[in-house]
C-alpha cells in the first residue's frame, strides 16, 4: 500500500452555536502541524456579537485561525496560501451565495491569523434566515488540491428589514 503524499484533514465540530459564534477544530493527520479554526463570529454594527441584523446594513464575519504543533513555525515561514471563503445558504427560496472571501499568506513567526470581511448591506435579503458557514483552505486557491481543508457550518441568523 503506498503512502498518501497529502496529510489526511479531520475536522471535529466542538461546542455548537454560541450567540453569533460557532467553533470548531480541524486538525492536520500525519503530521507535526495542527491548525485550530477557534471561531466564526458574525457582528453588526448595532449589536456587536448577534444573529439577528438589519439586511440594509453592511455586517462582519471573522474567524480565528491558530497553527501549532513541532512543525508549525516551519510551515509558517514557506509563505503557504489560506483562503477563507463565507457563504450564506438561506432558509427556503432565496440566496445561496459566497458573502465573503478573504486571502492571505502565512508569515515566518506569525501562529495566529484573523480572517475578517465585511459584507456589504444588502448582500442578504431581510426577513429571511440564514445559514452562515466558513471554509478553509491551506496551500491552494480554487479548486486546486490543497493541503488541509475545512469548515464550520451551522450559525444561524436572521436578516430583517
Amino acid at each position: 500500500m503506498s503512502e498518501s503524499i497529502l496529510p489526511l484533514t479531520t475536522i471535529r465540530p466542538d461546542k455548537g452555536q454560541i450567540k453569533g459564534t460557532a467553533e470548531s477544530e480541524m486538525e492536520l493527520c500525519c503530521h507535526p502541524t495542527y491548525v485550530k479554526v477557534n471561531s466564526l463570529t458574525i457582528e453588526s454594527d448595532e449589536c456587536g456579537v448577534d444573529t439577528v441584523f438589519d439586511a440594509n446594513k453592511p455586517f462582519r464575519v471573522n474567524s480565528e485561525i491558530e497553527f501549532y504543533g513541532s512543525g508549525a513555525l516551519a510551515l509558517m515561514a514557506l509563505n503557504v496560501p489560506i483562503q477563507v471563503t463565507y457563504t450564506a445558504e438561506s432558509y427556503g427560496p432565496g440566496t445561496e451565495a459566497v458573502i465573503a472571501e478573504v486571502k492571505f499568506n502565512t508569515s515566518a513567526g506569525k501562529l495566529v491569523y484573523t480572517a475578517a470581511a465585511t459584507v456589504p448591506a444588502g448582500t442578504l435579503d431581510g426577513d429571511k434566515l440564514y445559514r452562515i458557514s466558513m471554509l478553509f483552505r491551506m496551500g491552494a486557491e480554487g479548486p486546486r488540491l490543497s493541503i488541509a481543508n475545512g469548515f464550520i457550518s451551522g450559525i444561524l441568523v436572521q436578516a430583517y428589514e
